[in-house]
């Protein structure tokens, strides 16, 4: 139960950095590209503040299923803080990579959140490492880039994705 999220079931930090550790040792052993997506859901705060912390919780579970369906089986998908997510993609061509994650954004842009017979809509930010774009050495320099890429998101008007570039 301590590498699951209580509230969506998925898998928390815990497990998540074991995970990246095993993607990188795999990269550089025997060329496995894979792909990181750090996913933020744009102004949840107004959603609690709004509708209600029930409906937040609302949001985050059924987003969890949304990143759920999106994925592959070999995908695998964690909370990782109240509205941050991540998305761990292995084996997949960076083009490709980037296509998924864009229809990811329009598939939850166009989603019609209800709760209590509220119907909202909400958007996502998220920046995106792969492989191909450049090599990273640990797992404090991938996550350094990945996170410079969400805020990239974020300060260019939110709902998009952005890729990393080099520290």
């Amino acid at each position: 139960m301590a590498s699951k999220d209580p509230l969506t079931n998925l898998n928390n930090r815990l497990t998540l950095e074991v995970d990246i550790e095993t993607l990188i040792k795999g990269f550089y052993s025997h060329q496995c590209p894979f792909a990181i997506a750090l996913i933020d859901i744009d102004f949840f705060k107004r959603i609690n503040d709004e509708y209600g912390h029930l409906a937040g919780d609302h949001v985050l579970k059924e987003f969890a299923e949304i990143l759920q369906s999106q994925g592959r089986n070999t995908d695998k998908v964690y909370r990782v803080g109240g509205e941050e997510f991540v998305l761990l993609l292995n084996r997949v061509p960076c083009e490709r990579t980037e296509e998924m994650m864009l229809e990811l954004i329009d598939k939850t842009r166009s989603h019609q959140f209800n709760f209590e017979g509220q119907q909202f809509t909400v958007t996502i930010s998220m920046g995106l490492y792969h492989t191909d774009l450049f090599p990273v050495a640990n797992l404090r320099d991938l996550f350094f880039v990945t996170d410079k890429a969400l805020y990239e998101s974020k300060a260019n008007g939110r709902d998009r994705l952005t890729l990393a570039t080099r520290m």
